[in-house]
């Protein structure tokens, strides 16, 4: 039997824990991508995470970008603006520990001195062991009432949600590709993301890119980030120009390709 699977991270792999999934990924996973004909995955990081960790040739990963629903995550008109109130900085996503919020916290720690009105709210489902660190952190740095933990965001609400913040920021440690960028950028919002993995790749230069690892750095890209709304309307441009390459659309019709290769080389 001849398989195709589809590959969006091998994070349990690269950055593993003691959780089962982690133990399941790292005992069956290389084993069965090694046994597959094709492998399909979303960036060439990825790609490249496939070889390393199973040893799979090039030649039988087939990269597919993700899109990104234009008309869904589109810049506000003078019609749908988001009510005014304190401005804020976004970070969406679950609290995983390779989400790097403790660094993030810690820049903005630096940077809300500075910035008396701003806000941080980081919204995405709580992870069991992080989020209660994350929340100590937030004490300990004396910003109660600056940083806002949001577990969940409705569908309908999460558009809205990102085209009101001043901007985006993920600093990630690691992703394999990193749709969350794409969907800022098309909602018109600046992005501050990481050098490394997935999240600079899909960026390109639409981004403020920072390396991940380097506390100094992180707070010194969201300082600019914040004190300087000329470098944020130019990351707009550009990130409204990068999104233009993704679509839903493409991807659908590359994976449509890619399947009937696969099936007339089996034929």
């Amino acid at each position: 039997i001849s398989q195709v699977v589809m590959v969006h991270d091998l994070r349990p792999i690269s950055h593993p824990d003691s959780s089962l999934q982690s133990v399941y990924f790292r005992a069956w996973v290389p084993p069965l991508l090694r046994q597959c004909h094709t492998i399909l995955t979303n960036s060439t990081f990825t790609a490249a995470e496939i070889q390393r960790c199973s040893g799979v040739p090039s030649e039988r990963i087939e990269v597919i970008p993700l899109g990104v629903d234009a008309e869904r995550f589109r810049p506000a008109s003078s019609g749908d603006l988001p009510s005014q109130g304190r401005p804020y900085l976004l970070h969406v996503g679950q609290a995983y520990p390779h989400k790097n919020l403790g660094r993030l916290i810690d820049a903005f720690a630096a940077v809300a001195r500075l910035q008396p009105a701003l806000l941080l709210v980081l919204a995405g489902k709580p992870h069991a062991s992080e989020t209660p660190r994350l929340k100590a952190l937030v004490r300990e740095r004396g910003l109660q009432d600056r940083v806002l933990f949001r577990a969940y965001v409705p569908s309908t609400e999460l558009p809205d949600l990102i085209r009101g913040a001043l901007a985006f920021v993920y600093p990630s440690l690691w992703e394999g590709f990193g749709l969350p960028v794409l969907e800022a950028m098309a909602a018109g919002t600046p992005v501050l993301t990481s050098l490394g993995s997935g999240t600079e790749e899909v960026a390109g230069e639409a981004a403020l890119l920072v390396d991940p690892w380097d506390q100094a750095a992180l707070t010194a890209a969201l300082s600019n980030l914040v004190r300087e709304p000329q470098l944020r309307q130019e990351l707009r441009r550009r990130g409204l120009e990068r999104v233009r390459r993704y679509s839903w659309q493409r991807t659908a019709e590359d994976t449509k390709a890619a399947l009937g290769e696969i099936l007339s080389a089996l034929a």
